[in-house]
Formats: C-alpha cells, structure tokens, sequence
C-alpha cells in the first residue's frame, strides 16, 4: 500500500506508526520513537 510508505501525504497514514496507535500495545514507547519516521522506500511494519 503506498499509503504506508508516504503517511505525510494523508494525516491518517500518521497514526500507523505512532505510539498511541491501538495496533500496538504491547510495543513500549522507546521501541517506537526509533520507526516512528520511516525511511522513503522502507515499508512499516504492522
């Protein structure tokens, strides 16, 4: 999905990587700080 590799392009595609994203519970914040921008071509992992 192109959304996920360009979530500046839509604020919704923001919240995918964000800590607070009920996707992700059970990862702790310092392990999310590091993927919370990812790089041009890396996809995000769910």
């Amino acid at each position: 999905m192109p959304d996920s590799n360009e979530p500046q392009d839509r604020p919704e595609g923001k919240t995918v990587y964000l800590p607070a994203s009920p996707d992700t519970p059970d990862i702790p914040l310092a392990d999310t700080e590091e993927p919370a921008e990812p790089r041009p071509g890396e996809p995000i992992a769910p």
